[in-house]
């Protein structure tokens, strides 16, 4: 076989060993691609009932309940149970005892175990006692489309719209020991206010009704049932309180936040947001759906407004197409908006999802969910999250669901402190508190990477583990100081045996014309070869003369630099599994 064939069959050898690593990155690619796409883990489709238009979660008995309409205009309350994901359905046919017209919210309360449903379209709110599912029907006023519950006091406050025409808006206030009602007039008198949206304030025992028409807010005093109207922006149509700092924020038509002081009434306004609306009194950071981003294709991304509640300061957050709800997970610190889907005139062009926002960095992740989301909840002890999904595209009858989504707890790494600045030899600390969120009960291990040379991390101890409580490990980052061996008085020379391998070639060059033809091109590259390893030896001789001395600034054989002097940004991840979150900190070494 000649040369050039084995040089092919090389050639050929490393071509495939690439293309199979090729191969192999597309599929652990793939791989990876699939795990992210595995988010939703079910989707429930409710045994029956269309458009649900409301959620709401129970998160001491782990039930959830989805008010959705019914055959004919019946309606209908789903309720699923969270550990195994089955469906119960209340209604006229299963239970004996309807459920009102066009149900068109639900609210919970957890002390008492007690949900109550408002009837758009009867004009009634009907109990709910969870352990039993039996029913309850309490008349309120006109067209009532929003309830909040003060869960200290067991008030129920349900909103109604009224007649436009002949009836003002109006509160009806439950008392949720004995169904008794109590009305509250709401709004400008003179007029219909078109009250749309209610928030408790359980610690000041105060009650806030956003007016969409009036343009104000009407606050109930909870101990008296009397009002106070605090004038607020343009088409107020939701609003939220954050009971730690007694702030209230109401959403404006107009793209404004109106921030109402809870002590004194005083108000400012805030640039940003105007729909739905949330609050996280952890964080104190308000989120509200509101404005558009258009992409160079020309589609309209929704955006959310968070406010900073110290400041008022605001950060865009784009999200999805037609965003139209939200809800936060408090003890994960992470939001959740419902986007509704893609039209394309009357029709749905696709299915809607859910931008999760991760709180603590405003970073965003995009989950799937059904035809039309418009409703959400979240379980936030078993981080399980609801997506109501109507399903009505236009070109059937709708078919309703819910889409749940699991978001396994987590955790969070913070440094402390954040950098350090040492002398080659020496080491730097930090402490990481790792703090969990939820349930998150797994050992934590950790890991560093982006060090510097002749650097190295150690963690104590190794591994932690929250047991739904902070902990802390220390970080210890080691440098190595500059070293240096002492050098003979005039430097080391070569070999002379090293020279003498240069005079053999020559001394055969000399034999090549004194030989005969046949032999001389043989002659020939014995020479060559004997000249290009000579120079190879010769190299490597005066490499051990002179060995260590590369890069330790004349610090003699066998020294070494030390840790490189310079500033550094050193990852730390830590590890429980597939669940992994990181921090980082800086090392300055002199």
């Amino acid at each position: 076989m000649g040369l050039k064939q084995r040089f092919d069959i090389v050639l050929i050898g490393m071509m495939k060993a690439v293309e199979g690593l090729a191969i192999l990155g597309f599929i652990c690619a793939a791989l990876s691609l699939s795990a992210d796409a595995q988010a939703v883990v079910t989707t429930i489709t409710l045994a029956v009932g269309f458009s649900p238009a409301a959620v709401a979660v129970n998160p001491v008995t782990n039930q959830i309940y989805v008010a959705n309409d019914g055959p004919g205009g019946d309606g209908m309350v789903s309720v699923i149970n969270g550990a195994t994901n089955t469906v119960t359905v209340i209604d006229g046919a299963t239970l004996g005892v309807a459920v009102g017209n066009d149900p068109d919210a639900v609210a919970v309360n957890s002390n008492t175990n007690q949900i109550y449903v408002v009837n758009y379209g009867s004009n009634s709110v009907t109990v709910i006692d969870g352990a039993t599912n039996s029913t309850t029907t309490v008349p309120v006023g006109t067209a009532p489309c929003a309830v909040a519950v003060n869960p200290t006091t067991n008030q129920i406050y349900v909103v109604n719209f009224g007649d436009s025409e002949t009836q003002a808006g109006t509160v009806t206030v439950i008392d949720g020991a004995t169904n008794s009602t109590t009305t509250v007039p709401v709004g400008t008198l003179g007029g219909s206010p078109l009250p749309q949206l209610v928030a408790v304030n359980p610690t000041t025992n105060q009650i806030y009704v956003a007016n969409n028409i009036s343009n104000n807010v009407t606050v109930i005093d909870g101990a008296t049932n009397n009002t106070t109207t605090v004038p607020v922006g343009t088409g107020p149509n939701a609003v939220a309180v954050n009971p730690t700092t007694n702030q209230i924020y109401v959403a404006n038509g107009g793209g404004t936040v109106t921030v109402i002081d809870g002590a004194t009434n005083s108000t400012t306004t805030v640039n940003g947001g105007g729909g739905r609306i949330a609050v996280n009194p952890n964080t104190n950071q308000i989120y509200s759906v509101g404005g558009i981003t258009i992409l160079p294709n020309g589609t309209n991304i929704s955006n959310v407004t968070v406010i900073d509640g110290a400041t008022n300061a605001t950060t865009t957050v784009p999200v999805g197409t037609d965003a139209d709800a939200l809800a936060l997970n408090l003890n994960t610190n992470k939001i959740y908006v419902v986007n509704e889907c893609t039209w394309i005139g009357d029709i749905c062009s696709g299915a809607g999802s859910v931008t999760v926002i991760d709180g603590a960095t405003n970073n965003t992740t995009t989950v799937a969910a059904g035809i039309i989301s418009d409703s959400v909840a979240v379980n936030p002890v078993t981080n399980q999250i609801y997506v109501g999904n109507c399903g009505c595209t236009g070109n059937g009858s709708p078919i309703g669901s819910v889409t749940v989504i699991s978001d396994p707890p987590e955790f969070t790494v913070v440094p402390s402190p954040s950098s350090a600045t040492v002398t080659a030899g020496q080491s730097g600390t930090f402490t990481l508190t790792v703090t969990p969120q939820g349930s998150f009960t797994n050992p934590i291990s950790f890991t560093c990477s982006g060090l510097p040379a002749l650097a190295g991390c150690a963690f104590s101890p190794a591994s932690v583990t929250p047991n739904s409580s902070i902990v802390t490990t220390t970080l210890t980052i080691t440098t190595a100081a500059p070293t240096a061996s002492l050098a003979p008085p005039f430097g080391r020379r070569s070999s002379p045996l090293c020279a003498i391998w240069l005079v053999l070639p020559a001394m055969l060059l000399g034999t090549v014309g004194l030989a005969a033809p046949k032999r001389r091109k043989l002659l020939s590259f014995c020479v060559v070869f004997l000249l290009v390893s000579g120079c190879l030896l010769q190299v490597a001789c005066n490499g051990a003369s002179n060995g260590g001395n590369g890069g330790s600034g004349g610090g003699g054989g066998g020294g070494t630099g030390g840790t490189p002097a310079g500033s550094y940004t050193i990852t730390v991840a830590g590890a429980a599994g597939s669940t992994q979150n990181t921090t980082t900190v800086t090392l300055t070494v002199q």
